[in-house]
Parts: structure tokens; sequence; C-alpha cells
């Protein structure tokens, strides 16, 4: 799924370039938007108790993000565990690509490790590249 992202001035770093570590947080926010449109409802979740938590998360740059361009975020479900799940992420600039990267989401109880709920799994099972 893709997603477009507002970048803001204040994201900018002082030679005007979106700073490296937004780029994971677009890809934060727009895993947000893809729970959202897959039909799981994550504050609901969260008030049951249950919550994600990044486990890990990298990143390859191939150009600079300017503040300005038209930005659009894809993700895609790359893998499900036990109580994990990876997302592959790109951020596009104006239609280029500026970076890859992955993020790995542990669910929680708020102490430990869970297993993924039956309910999310099936959602997030759909969409396996």
């Amino acid at each position: 799924m893709r997603f477009k992202i507002e970048l803001r001035y204040a994201d900018t770093d002082q030679m005007g370039l979106i700073y490296f570590a937004r780029h994971l947080v677009y890809a934060d926010e727009t895993v947000g938007k893809f729970f959202k449109e897959a039909g799981v409802n994550l504050l609901e979740w969260e008030r049951r108790g249950v919550y994600l938590a990044v486990a890990h998360a990298e990143v390859d740059f191939e150009s600079p993000l300017r503040y300005g361009e038209e930005c659009e975020v894809e993700v895609g479900v790359e893998r499900v565990g036990k109580s994990s799940v990876s997302f592959s992420f790109k951020v596009f600039g104006s239609g280029e690509l500026k970076s890859q990267g992955k993020i790995v989401y542990v669910f929680i109880d708020g102490k430990s490790k869970i297993e993924i709920p039956m309910e999310i799994r099936m959602h997030l099972e759909k969409f396996i590249k």
C-alpha cells in the first residue's frame, strides 16, 4: 500500500534536506495508516492491552529527500511471525526512490512479547508479499 506523507519544514536539517531519521518516522506513520486501511484498529487493541513496539529498523538511502517534494511511502508485509510482523518500506520524493528499509514490530502486553492475536494475524497475512 502506498500513502502520501506531508513533509514539514521542521523536518529539515541545516542543509535543507529532510533529516535522515525522519525517513523511519515516515515509514512508521505509514505502517499506522496501513493497519487502519487493513481493518485493524490499533487504538482498540491498545485498550485491550495489546501494543506494538519496534524491535528492529533499518534504512538504506538512495538520494536526498527535500522539503517541498511530493512524498509517498509504500509499505508491504514481508513476514508474519509468532509475535512479530516485518514490513518493508520505500520512501519516494517526486516519484523518485529516496530510501528503503525494513521495520519489525513485536506485539507486547506492555511488558513481554505475546502472540499476534488471531484477528490481527488474519488481516496481516492477506498482505504478505
